[in-house]
């Protein structure tokens, strides 16, 4: 049964599902990039030829040999295989940055040196005690086929028709297992004369190799059809579009939606980006992009060294080395491609036996690999095909394009009713880093991780981020009070609270402040009850 059925493009692509987490272990697979597997992400480039050049990255949860991809696309599109690495690199370089400034006014109480309640060694002897916890670690009736072949580890299909039934019966022919929910949504593209990119992975290729797929064509404007994507989604679904131009790009038919970065929560915690843009978008119906960043393109760099020396290297063990040394690692492509020119031996594990054969102390594989014979040759078109063309290609998009915007959004199913178009122009930059100035308001009366703050928010408007916790004990109540994890840093407030009241409340020959009136007999009552309050807080706590 077909996993996915998502949306495409418009000068579009497809949208997919989730893929599952790579495995890492060491050697070439310790340090892979983590891939963010969350909502959709989409790539393009209006070309200065008049065509759009869209990279969308398919993420994918399931068996091979139920994949299946059905794409709209307003024109017949040549197609290619991208990189994931495009996604891993231009994503953090765009990502709204929420930075505070630290300032200090007046001057702090400094804390006592104390005593330290733990022994300097463990007590097996030999080394610092570790006090962190510990972790665990063809054609049909009605059917026209524009294209049809192998496109990197997929078979692709371009194909239209103005039946829609003709349509349904054509792709259920040929394995691809429609959703009843999608067929509806399918008319409608039919109905706008629109064509179908189907992929599917080719029989002997896992989910493992499967990568973004790169489109490019004659179209207006970019838009992404988010109509089919409404049968598989989330609730608050994040999309995130890059555009790659000589303008900014704008939304056509959503709103240009601002989201309220003034909002303390954000900055202090509690509340993250998303649902601010959630809270936005909601407000404007359910239509709306942010724009995240709108600017130069940042300078990024996609590796892709030369490797054409291997070419005549046979000696496997070399070989990988040279790979790892160029920076090889932790990619699916370059496991699948591993496994077909070097494959392990039956009983090992593939992951362990690249990683083993790149160590020089590990000999476990010696007679092995002296009896393995690969062609270098091969192994090398394989990799330049797959991973480095691929590079190559993305950075070559990045380098003929002078401005990049980054469109933000999150949908829900009912809200994926009609697909968004965007448009250029010649608008002013956005800058992605925002600030906000976090003051710490210091005095005698204070240490500095219990003075009060006030939060700068980028309006201008000041809120009070913390109230303050005056301390008013001798450095040797603190210590014992530090000793007993009644105060000082990383104690609970309320509790750090109520010691620093005690202290303010102890008598005057007792190091603290006593409550100072001109009746003695009633700040004795006062002092009292407000020491009854604290027990009784203390209390209620246990």
């Amino acid at each position: 049964m077909i996993r996915t059925l998502s949306a495409a493009l418009l000068a579009c692509a497809a949208l997919g599902l989730v893929a599952a987490p790579a495995r890492a272990c060491g050697g070439f697979f310790c340090q892979s990039m983590p891939m963010n597997q969350a909502g959709e992400k989409i790539v393009f480039a209006v070309e200065s030829d008049g065509t759009v050049t869209v990279h969308v990255q398919i993420l994918y949860s399931g068996a091979a040999d139920q994949f299946a991809w059905i794409l709209p696309v307003p024109a017949v599109p040549t197609l290619s295989t991208g990189t994931d690495m495009l996604f891993q690199m231009i994503d953090p370089a765009t990502a709204p940055s929420f930075q505070l400034d630290y300032a200090t006014e007046g001057t702090c109480r400094m804390p006592p040196s104390c005593p330290s309640p733990y022994p300097p060694y463990d007590e097996m002897g030999g080394g610092w005690a570790d006090a962190s916890p510990a972790r665990d670690a063809g054609t049909g009736g009605g059917v026209e086929v524009y294209f049809m072949d192998a496109v990197g580890p997929y078979d692709a299909a371009v194909l239209g028709s103005d039946d829609a039934a003709a349509l349904r019966a054509w792709l259920t022919d040929n394995g691809y297992d429609l959703p009843a929910a999608a067929l509806p949504l399918l008319d409608e593209y039919v109905a706008k004369h629109d064509l179908f990119v189907a992929l599917k992975l080719q029989q002997e290729r896992g989910v493992g190799e499967i990568q973004p797929i790169v489109l490019n064509f004659r179209e207006r404007q970019p838009c992404i059809p988010i109509r089919l994507t409404a049968i598989a989604t989330v609730p608050d679904m994040p999309i995130t579009a890059w555009v790659l131009g000589a303008q900014r790009a704008m939304p056509y038919n959503y709103m240009d939606v601002r989201p309220d970065l003034d909002q303390p929560e954000l900055w202090l915690g509690g509340l993250s980006y998303a649902s601010v843009v959630t809270e936005a978008v909601d407000a404007a119906g359910g239509r709306g992009f942010v724009t995240d960043y709108a600017g130069a393109v940042p300078l990024l760099t996609l590796p892709a060294p030369n490797i054409a020396g291997l070419r005549s290297e046979t000696n496997a063990r070399a070989f990988l080395n040279t790979l790892l040394s160029l920076g090889f690692s932790g990619d699916p492509q370059l496991l699948a491609i591993l496994l077909r020119h070097l494959p392990p031996p039956t009983s090992a594990d593939p992951r362990d036996f690249y990683n083993c054969v790149v160590q020089t102390w590990c000999g476990d594989y010696d007679s092995y690999l002296a009896s393995l014979a690969f062609d270098p040759a091969a192994l090398v078109d394989d990799l330049d095909t797959t991973i480095l063309a691929p590079r190559r290609d993305a950075q070559a998009m990045l380098d003929r394009h002078s401005r990049l915007t980054r469109l933000f959004t999150t949908m829900s199913a009912d809200e994926m009713t009609e697909d968004p178009v965007f448009v250029m122009r010649d608008m002013p930059d956005v800058d992605r880093v925002h600030t906000a100035r976090l003051i710490t308001e210091c005095s005698r009366a204070y240490f500095e991780y219990m003075a009060p703050q006030r939060l700068v928010l980028p309006s201008g408007r000041a809120v009070r981020a913390r109230e303050g916790v005056a301390y008013t004990g001798t450095d040797a109540d603190y210590c014992g009070d530090v000793m007993d994890g009644t105060f000082g840093p990383g104690v609970d407030p309320a509790t750090a609270r109520d010691t620093a009241l005690m202290r303010s409340l102890a008598p005057r020959g007792g190091g603290g402040c006593a409550v100072v009136s001109d009746r003695p007999e009633l700040a004795g009552a006062f002092a009292f009850l407000l020491a009854a309050a604290a027990l009784l807080r203390r209390r209620r706590r246990r």
